[in-house]
């Protein structure tokens, strides 16, 4: 009797589940599904029952991979858990995770396997856009880093000119007023290019590399410029 009553709330807790609950025997014919698993799949009952699983669900996006290593762990008599892809009978590809346990006889056979059910194709959507959005940070990263080290190396060609210039100038004879122009020029220039240097630290950081120079300095000439 009490056997009797632990099969019935067992029998009750499948029926009821959520998730599609399979009885498969060792042949691979199905032989009890749940509704649960017909809500999961659009299939009923006896469309189900009496068929082989994979006949009916496994669709050409099936993972090949995936279907031998379910057959392995069946044939080891194993438990064994997966992800696949099934197709609803409305024809749209679902990701399936399924968790089987054989159920043995007194002789020690297999006599079914508990295979349970679940779709988890949000779960799957979620990591694909996951994987999408990082791809997508990644390549504007790059794309970023490539952008600052070619405008960086593009912005010194002409003020390299720019400081070669300004020097000669201060090589030649002029008055205080012009003097004091072509030091500003050459000041404010020698900044920009460190400006632009320091752009491209920002590209050597974001790669792990960066170096510190000790380098002496004026503050009061620096407060002046």
């Amino acid at each position: 009797f009490d056997q009797k009553q632990e099969a019935r709330r067992l029998a009750m807790i499948a029926e009821h589940a959520n998730d599609g609950v399979m009885l498969i025997g060792c042949d691979g014919i199905v032989r009890w599904v749940n509704d649960g698993f017909s809500r999961m799949t659009g299939y009923s009952f006896d469309e189900l029952v009496g068929c082989n699983p994979g006949a009916i669900l496994n669709s050409d996006a099936t993972d090949k991979d995936t279907l031998r290593f379910i057959e392995d762990g069946r044939k080891e008599a194993r438990p064994f858990r997966a992800e696949l892809i099934n197709r609803r009978k409305d024809g749209k590809n679902i990701w399936i995770e399924t968790n089987q346990v054989p159920v043995f006889d007194d002789a020690g056979r297999v006599e079914t396997y508990i295979a349970v059910e679940r779709d988890v194709t949000a779960t799957k959507e979620h990591e694909r856009e996951l994987k999408e959005a990082r791809r997508a940070a990644e390549e504007g990263a790059r794309i970023k880093e490539e952008f600052l080290a070619t405008m960086s190396h593009e912005f010194r060609t002409p003020m390299n000119g720019v400081v070669g210039m300004a020097d000669l100038l201060q090589g030649t004879d002029l008055n205080a007023y012009q003097r004091e122009c072509v030091d500003t020029i050459a000041r404010s220039s020698a900044s920009l290019l460190r400006l632009i240097n320091d752009i491209l630290d920002i590209s050597r950081i974001e790669a792990g590399h960066f170096d510190v120079h000790t380098e002496d300095f004026s503050p009061a000439e620096l407060v002046r410029d």
